[in-house]
Order: C-alpha cells, then sequence, then structure tokens
C-alpha cells in the first residue's frame, strides 16, 4: 500500500469552498448538456456510463456488493469528516 501524505492547508482550502456555487454550476452544466442534447444526451451519457461498469464488471453487481460499497462509501465520508473536523479546529 502506497503511504501519501496529506498537506492540511489543501484540505482547508478543500474544505472552505463555496460548495453552494459548486452546485449551482453543477446544474448548470446538466441543463446546457440537456438543451443542447435534450433527454436523448442524457440517455447516451447514461448508456456509456452503463456500458463502462459491464467493462469493468462483466458479472453485473449483486446485493451484497451494492451493500459493501455503501459501507465503504459511508466509512470513507466519516473517515473525511472526523480528519476535516480536526483540520478546522486546528
Amino acid at each position: 500500500m502506497r503511504s501519501t501524505s496529506i498537506d492540511p492547508a489543501q484540505v482547508r482550502e478543500f474544505m472552505q469552498r463555496r460548495w453552494d456555487l459548486v452546485a449551482g454550476e453543477k446544474t448548470r452544466y446538466q441543463a446546457r448538456r440537456f438543451l443542447a442534447g435534450g433527454p436523448a444526451a442524457c440517455l447516451r451519457a447514461w448508456i456509456d456510463l452503463r456500458w463502462r461498469f459491464l467493462q469493468v464488471h462483466p458479472e453485473g453487481s449483486s446485493e451484497r456488493a451494492r451493500e459493501e460499497d455503501l459501507a465503504h462509501h459511508r466509512a470513507l465520508a466519516n473517515t473525511l469528516r472526523s480528519v476535516a473536523d480536526g483540520f478546522l479546529r486546528a
């Protein structure tokens, strides 16, 4: 396993971002894509993502795999929250 160091300044900068602006920009981007390509563009993006997933996981996803994935994401989110809390207090 490769060890990486975390730069506290970068974590602080990341946590202090204007997430409302990021969310707004994502919404505008999605709206532009929809306006440019209509519902067919959204469907095409879904088909492309599904195709890529099946390349990586030809067996598909099982209920167990989805539960493990969710547990991993929750654990990672908790870890990131605890790290962020420590940096914000420092």
